[in-house]
């Protein structure tokens, strides 16, 4: 389970903005994010602009920065979201050398 910070950040918010890196292609690290559900192990994201829905795992999250409330937080991953356009689908990819 998340402690510290990062869980104050988005746990227990009903519905966060968010953006999330590293994101390839890189065209969509500018894309927003909701936060639209905690369940337990992972988030489940919308990414607002095509409206797909992307599960992260707890464990993917490296950190998270709060930039105030105006604008989105930033999610930082220890692995990367790609978006795979044969399938257009969204996939998790955990970089190499990197544990969680």
């Amino acid at each position: 389970m998340l402690k510290g910070p990062f869980q104050s950040q988005l746990v227990g918010r009903e519905i966060c903005e968010v953006r999330i890196t590293p994101i390839v292609p890189r065209e969509h690290e500018q894309s927003d994010f909701m936060l639209i559900e905690d369940r337990g192990e992972c988030f489940v994201f919308q990414k607002l602009d095509s409206q797909r829905y992307v599960d992260i795992p707890k464990s993917f999250i490296e950190k998270v920065h709060k930039f105030g409330d105006s604008k989105p937080a930033l999610v930082q991953l220890i692995g990367r979201l790609q978006w795979v356009s044969e399938s257009r689908a969204v996939h998790l990819i955990r970089l190499e050398g990197r544990n969680a």
